[in-house]
């Protein structure tokens, strides 16, 4: 285990050996003096049981004191992070993983202990400091720990032993790991430039010298180390030694060596390369240990030189990326995966005989993500440039384009808006303004940056906030025009937003398991919620899709809400061994984005995480609008899936409550889609067994409950409630969702269900119930009629109490020249609910009729005026199955209220820039089933969108959606909300208020 001290203390101390050109782009264990959780150990391990984590946290406070406890924590945290197991303990108010559960109807912590302390099985022998040994623990009924859901039932012994550091090892007893100590060192770059002939086709070496001046001259943080090399079928250092970037002029004097032009030689010799980059890296003393080279080439066909290149790497153990330009070969990303590297692709496209300028560009963004992925988290990289802004202008623009971006107060210093061009004889750009936040537009390009390829204004971007900007072109061209706008932070030390695509692998194959996108999302060491966070993917040279990531703790795929970690399953839409490019692109959410105030009360020691990081408002600090642009990493993928094939995600968040009076079970899940989280699952299949062994190991032989609803589109929260009349003994539900192609999904976890007999009550009932879940205020008190004793006394009492009650209020109309009619219609306040629907379903073990109700939406009280007719109609028709539908409630969320959490507002299909909805503006259940990942599924039949007069649109049987007029009453399958003032609502699960009869009203 290597231990590296930072190079910001002064001195290596004595006892440490200095190390030249020890580099890290990752760091396994981060030792900080506070995080976003405080003092609190953790691991970010976002790739579920099995897969190793990217790092653990541990707070400077534990090295304090010498407690044999921070001893055991920090092992803890190793094991996760290299092993991919969890911890096996609950969470106060987690949903998912609670601190206390049931097991035969007896209420149990939530933990699996060991004799030696730790909760993952695992310790060093005090008696023996130098042997280490496991541990297994398997409590009675599988508690809902994290490790048991996300691993499924596996025991952390298993998990850890099936791990390749120990599969086939016939002992359980190994040896401590050796400690060595090392001084960090900067990392230093080569940049080999590929120029034999291939780079004459078109403008290959124009674009590498243009991207490679704009690299040198603005990308390399100050006093980056690097070195210039060319080759062909030889290879030659343009520069004598390594230079330090201090000052523009050591800049200029790297871009001075670039050759103008390539060479005439057909082949290639990367262990030429690759040995001048070496002398380069060792001349005075130095070193090539930990190094990187950066190659940019159209590839070789010749292997054995491609070896020779990998064997001399490994053994001077430098690294190098490949950037594939234009290329004619694909060895080139064994070269990269087989040195530590990664590898950029830069496809070749032309507009007749010219390339076209988006070459140049991604060219120049694979150098700068290079550099990123090599400098990780060192402090070098809070001085690379930030992009801020990127839109293209193709060929069929108008004649005046603009467009607008934010600078925001985190950033503003080395401000740099480009606006790139193909030729310089002839850039097509007439006249260019810029207009400040304060409304000042200055007009104006400067010429300054044309060997560069772009303009920039005559006045600069120099103040935080919107900007916009417009250009003319001067004629149609084939050729588009990019605009790009960076900023740096205002110092190395401000914190600012940082999104960051964790890609690990130049090449993925599927036949070794499911690819997920995670990209992490921070401001300075703490993580962001509710970003509005999205990959577009490249691909064929100039297709794309689009992928909205989402931190939501549902198990499969994100592990962890609030971590900072956004995810989702990455689906490749060919078939076929394809290059991809993933752009990441994160903002500010229209506002919702937050993170941790520092300082506040949320700071604590304890255990860490479960299904969620919450982050209670009083704690909060909502950031100032930002966008975030990322340049592309580059992924080849082999054995790409059979669409046709793919299962649903595994649900791994089911929940259930119980009500016990009156045997209503409602569960509770996000939904998964057809393919892992994408799309649409066709059905579910839930099914129940009074052993839990039972329930997973013979799944399909156990009774079912059939949802009669079709499943909501992935990641939308799903709410189910039946009645359930087996009393008096423990049952255990799991579902898991089934594709149209009658894939299924992997078994989800476990829920209890226990329902004790009523007194009275026989346990085979069969009588249907309807029930509503309606969400009310505290002031709503139900609205029904009281019980009657006899059926014909009670009939005839009802009748005199309504004929009573129609004298006086036709008496009181006379008097005062209204009625309750008139007022309805002059000031209706009518908010209408989405459509119930109930059926009776079979329990196949006992043939009992089961009554599904699928539930409403959370509403919002509005006034509603009635007569005593509407209100006896209304009643009456309330006792009946016929249903309620749901609300659409016409507000906007915002950041100021008292959301507990606000990671479910998210895109909806479209502009992601404007039309933004949340799934709370739609209530709970969306029928145009888009959820939340900004696609997937299509609407019933129309669209949704609010009426200018303020009035949601009713839901009918057909599912179209119908704009009602104000004056129009309550049809009979619609549900009138009443407010607080006429002292009643719907009948509600979710409340058990004071009743009052009719008369009372």
């Amino acid at each position: 285990m290597s231990i590296i001290i930072p190079k910001t203390w002064s001195n290596c101390p004595r006892q440490v050996t200095p190390r030249v050109g020890v580099a890290w782009s990752r760091t396994d264990l981060l030792v900080t003096e506070k995080g976003s959780l405080g003092n609190s150990a953790w691991t970010l391990q976002p790739k579920g049981c099995g897969n190793s984590g990217y790092y653990s946290h541990l707070p400077l406070k534990m090295f304090d004191n010498n407690e044999t406890k921070n001893g055991i924590t920090i092992l803890n945290e190793w094991i996760k992070l290299r092993y991919g197991v969890f911890p096996n303990i609950g969470f106060s108010n987690d949903p998912v993983y609670p601190e206390y559960y049931k097991h035969n109807n007896i209420i149990k912590e939530t933990a699996c202990y060991y004799s030696n302390g730790t909760t993952s099985g695992i310790a060093c022998n005090t008696e023996d400091s130098e042997k280490c040994s496991f541990d297994s623990c398997k409590p009675e009924g599988y508690p809902p720990t994290k490790h048991n859901i996300l691993c499924n039932r596996e025991t952390v012994k298993s998990v850890i032993f099936d791990h390749v550091d120990i599969r086939n090892r016939e002992s359980s007893v190994f040896n401590m790991p050796k400690f060595q100590y090392f001084c960090e060192e900067k990392v230093k770059f080569v940049l080999a430039l590929d120029s034999s002939s291939a780079m004459i086709d078109r403008d290959n070496w124009k674009f590498i010298r243009i991207a490679a001046r704009r690299f040198v001259l603005y990308d390399l943080p100050n006093n980056t180390e690097i070195g210039l090399v060319r080759f062909s079928a030889k290879a030659k250092a343009e520069t004598d030694s390594l230079t330090s970037l201090s000052s523009d002029k050591d800049r200029e004097s790297i871009v001075a060596r670039i050759p103008d032009y390539p060479e005439k030689m057909a082949e290639k010799c990367f262990e030429c390369a690759i040995r001048e980059s070496i002398k380069l890296f060792e001349k005075d003393g130095g070193s090539a240990f930990g190094n990187v080279v950066l190659l940019i080439t159209s590839g070789t066909a010749n292997i054995n030189d491609l070896n020779a290149a990998i064997n001399l790497a490994r053994n001077k153990q430098m690294k190098i990326t490949v950037i594939s330009y234009a290329a004619t070969s694909e060895n080139q990303h064994q070269l990269a995966s087989e040195t530590g590297g990664f590898t950029e692709i830069v496809p070749s496209k032309g507009v007749g005989s010219s390339s076209h300028l988006s070459m140049m560009i991604r060219l120049g963004d694979a150098l700068l993500s290079s550099v990123q992925r090599h400098l990780g988290s060192s402090e070098e990289f809070g001085d690379l440039p930030v992009q801020v802004h990127e839109m293209e202008y193709q060929d069929t623009a108008t004649s005046i384009v603009n467009g607008t971006f934010v600078l925001d107060p985190m950033l503003n210093r080395d401000n740099l808006f480009a606006l790139y061009f193909y030729s310089r004889d002839n850039p097509y750009v007439k006249r260019l303004w810029l207009t400040s936040p304060s409304g000042k537009t200055f007009e104006g390009k400067s010429e300054y940056s044309l060997s560069g390829h772009y303009f920039t204004p005559l006045h600069g971007v120099n103040t935080p906030g919107l900007w916009s900007y417009a250009f003319e072109r001067e004629s149609q061209s084939h050729q588009s025009h990019f605009v790009k706008v960076f900023s740096k932070p205002k110092s190395k030390s401000q914190a600012t937003v940082t999104g960051r695509l964790l890609l690990d692998k130049n090449i993925f194959d599927f036949s070794e398991g499911s690819l997920i996108l995670l990209a992490e999302v921070k401001f300075g060491d703490y993580p962001i919620h509710d970003a509005r966070v999205r990959v577009i993917v490249w691909y064929n040279g100039s297709e794309s899709k689009e992928i909205f990531l989402i931190d939501n703790g549902n198990g499969d795929p994100d592990i962890t809400n609030g971590d900072g970690i956004y995810s989702r399953y990455f689906i490749p839409p060919l078939e076929t061994k394809t290059d991809y490019s993933f752009t990441l692109v994160v903002d500010h959410n229209d506002g919702r984005a937050y993170t941790y105030r520092e300082g506040g009360d949320g700071e604590g020691d304890g255990p860490c995480c479960g299904s969620q990081i919450p982050i209670y408002r009083e704690d909060r600090d909502y950031l100032p609008s930002f966008q975030r642009i990322s340049p592309p990493q580059s992924l080849r993928v082999v054995n790409a899936p059979i669409l046709s094939q793919i299962p649903p995600n595994r649900i791994s968040d089911l929940r259930a409550r119980i009500e016990e009076p009156k045997a209503v079970v409602e569960i509770q899940w996000t939904a998964p889609g057809a393919d892992f989280d994408s799309g649409l699952a066709k059905s579910y299949d839930l099914r129940y067994s009074t052993s839990l062994d039972d329930l997973y190991d013979s799944f399909d032989e156990q009774p079912s409950i059939a949802l009669s609803e079709a499943p909501l589109a992935a990641g939308s929260e799903t709410e189910y409630t039946f009645r359930f009349t087996h009393y008096d003994k423990p049952y255990y539900f799991a579902l898991r969702a089934v594709d149209e192609n009658n894939n299924q999904g992997k078994l989800s976890n476990s829920v209890e269900v226990f329902i004790p007999a009523p007194p009275t009550t026989s346990t085979s009932s069969t009588t249907p119930m309807p029930y509503a879940t309606d969400t009310v205020s505290e002031d709503d008190i139900h609205l029904t009629v009281g019980a009657i004793a006899g059926i014909a006394a009670g009939g005839f009492l009802a009748v005199i109490l309504i004929i009573t009650f129609s004298c006086c209020a036709v008496s009181r109309r006379k008097e005062k020249g209204k009625c309750m009619k008139e007022n309805a219609l002059k000031n209706p306040t009518i908010y209408t609910s989405g459509q119930i629907k109930t059926s009776a379903l079979k329990d196949s073990s006992r043939n009992n009729s089961i009554d599904t109700v699928d539930s409403a939406a959370k509403s919002v009280t509005q006034p509603v005026h009635w007569t005593a007719s509407q209100l006896l109609t209304e009643h009456e028709r309330r006792q009946t199955p016929a249903g309620t539908a749901h609300i659409y409630p016409n507000y906007r969320p915002n950041p100021s209220s008292d959301y507990s959490y606000l990671n479910e507002s998210y895109l909806q299909v479209g502009s992601v820039y404007s039309g933004y909805q949340s799934q709370q503006d739609y209530g709970f259940r969306n029928e145009e089933r888009y959820g939340p990942y900004g696609g997937g599924g299509s609407p019933r039949s129309g669209s949704y969108s609010a009426p200018s007069d303020g009035f949601p649109p009713p839901y009918d049987n057909s599912g179209d959606y119908q704009k009602v007029p104000p004056p129009t009453l309550p049809k009979p399958k619609i549900i009138l909300k009443a407010s607080p003032n006429l002292q009643g609502s719907v009948t509600s699960l979710a409340s058990d208020r004071k009743r009052r009869n009719i008369t009372q009203v």
